[in-house]
């Protein structure tokens, strides 16, 4: 949701964070990596996951506004992103098929290919990987190996 405070444009996102457009700043609410640390040093349990939430909504966080640059067709700000998504979670096949989605939209098919098949090894048989990943390589004019990820996309 866009917001104006003191005459600048903010983006509010239902993770509990907050978009300052201006000065490209993303403010998290509740984020607590550091005093989890802090009350295990001081010998206070704390359960194994807790950093887990907290880096996941981080993660999402990201990913929303990635999917939001990406409709705004600022490419550039989505792929940054997601690459901070995939920095915490590196096998997400989802965030792979976005990145190249938009790599492909600023024409690096080099890019969005070498991203649709990551997305392919962590979700085999997803047949938009194969169709997208055959579109990419039609593009670089390697019509052998569109054909046989459109072939594998019909057959899937």
């Amino acid at each position: 949701m866009d917001i104006e405070i003191m005459n600048e444009s903010m983006e509010l996102f239902p993770q509990k964070a907050l978009f300052w457009k201006k000065h490209r700043t993303l403010f998290l609410a509740d984020l607590h990596l550091g005093k989890i640390n802090h009350f295990r040093k001081s010998g206070i349990p704390v359960p194994c996951k807790a950093n887990d939430r907290n880096l996941e909504l981080l993660a999402w966080t990201y990913y929303n506004r990635g999917q939001v640059y990406a409709a705004q067709q600022n490419f550039d700000a989505a792929i940054a992103d997601f690459n901070e998504v995939l920095e915490i979670q590196p096998d997400n096949a989802v965030v792979y098929l976005d990145r190249a989605n938009a790599s492909s939209e600023r024409g690096n098919y080099q890019q969005a290919v070498a991203d649709y098949t990551a997305a392919i090894e962590r979700n085999a048989g997803d047949t938009d990987s194969l169709y997208s990943r055959g579109q990419a390589y039609y593009f670089q004019r390697d019509y052998d190996a569109a054909l046989a990820d459109f072939n594998a996309a019909v057959t899937t």
